[in-house]
């Protein structure tokens, strides 16, 4: 365990120089495996970097790409570059992404839902270009920016998100609300939030995340489910990511039918990224799969405390969610 772990830092901390020069990049698996082997001093087999890799990319540290004899592609994540920083030195010390997030909702404050040009952003934010790539990818990964790309470039506008005017507010101590976020002196904080998110695969919706999600609101609970808060015309990302980042916790029904899904990666990541912090907020739920098949696909899911759930047991599980949330309000 211990050289693993020492394994996993070192890769981290490969990807994390290499992504300083160039965040938006792919590297190759090879190069990163062999620069790990040389700063270790350690001739780390093949099968056993190509474990080690697959097991951050479960764990939303990095992003890797298998390829038939070799170690693939890797790409930076948002995860790995935070849990580098816990320990060393790296641009997320300065908050930058502040700056850029300050500037964007100046525009979106005079022109709601305005795209900005990259050009603009670099000639009036008082930032290198390479501290503005940074921070602009950072904020994307994150949530907080929409980036509009185009071919041959890595993107060409941005403006931002929801999420993004909520992080600013809360990091720089400001109310910047624009007049659709605004909550009135009326409305409790916890009347605008999610008591619980769920994230399934459509696959599992009627059997399971339905009956799940009915339960949970008779009894009071306030549940972001996509077929109650998804309209036509919506969103679906935004209105996504901004259930995800109002909700407590994240009831996640893990599945083969989940894990085969890109989207419900995506919510787990922006799920396991909020538990970051001191509180708990993933809750799995197991249907139809064991442990086995769980660690198969993410080692760290494994490990966490999980139930079981079925068509029959619904109203249980939804008693035992309930349980929690009013363990945390009291």
């Amino acid at each position: 365990m211990a050289r693993r772990n020492e394994i996993i830092e070192t890769v981290l901390e490969v990807v994390y120089e290499t992504w300083e020069d160039n965040p938006f990049g792919t590297f190759e698996g090879d190069s990163v495996g062999d620069e790990v082997r040389n700063r270790l001093d350690d001739d780390i087999d093949h099968k056993t970097m190509h474990h080690v890799m697959q097991d951050m990319d479960s764990e939303f540290l990095i992003e890797h790409t298998g390829a038939m004899g070799s170690l693939g592609m890797v790409s930076a994540r948002a995860n790995g570059i935070e849990k580098y920083g816990e320990s060393n030195q790296s641009f997320l010390d300065n908050q930058n992404y502040l700056e850029i997030l300050e500037y964007l909702i100046d525009v979106d404050d005079e022109n709601p839902g305005e795209y900005v040009n990259s050009e603009d952003i670099r000639e009036d934010v008082d930032l290198s270009d390479e501290e503005i790539e940074r921070n602009i990818w950072y904020l994307d990964k994150k949530g907080q920016i929409e980036l509009m790309q185009a071919i041959g470039s890595t993107w060409v506008a941005t403006r931002v998100e929801p999420a993004g005017r909520r992080i600013y507010e809360e990091m720089s101590g400001s109310n910047r609300s624009s007049t659709e976020t605004t909550i009135t002196e009326e409305e409790s904080l916890t009347d605008s939030e999610y008591d619980v998110f769920i994230s399934h695969a459509s696959e599992d919706k009627g059997q399971v995340a339905r009956p799940l999600a009915e339960e949970l609101s008779q009894r009071g609970v306030e549940v972001w489910f996509d077929e109650f808060e998804l309209e036509i015309g919506d969103n679906l990302r935004e209105s996504i990511d901004e259930g995800l980042s109002e909700t407590r916790y994240g009831v996640v029904i893990l599945s083969e039918n989940f894990f085969g899904k890109n989207w419900t990666k995506r919510e787990l990541e922006g799920l396991t990224a909020r538990e970051m912090g001191p509180e708990k907020v993933l809750l799995p739920l197991w249907y139809e799969i064991d442990k086995e098949t769980v660690q198969s696909h993410n080692p760290a899911l494994a490990n966490k405390v999980a139930e079981k759930i079925n068509e029959d047991n619904i109203p249980e599980v939804a008693e035992e969610i309930f349980g929690i949330i009013k363990d945390r309000e009291d």
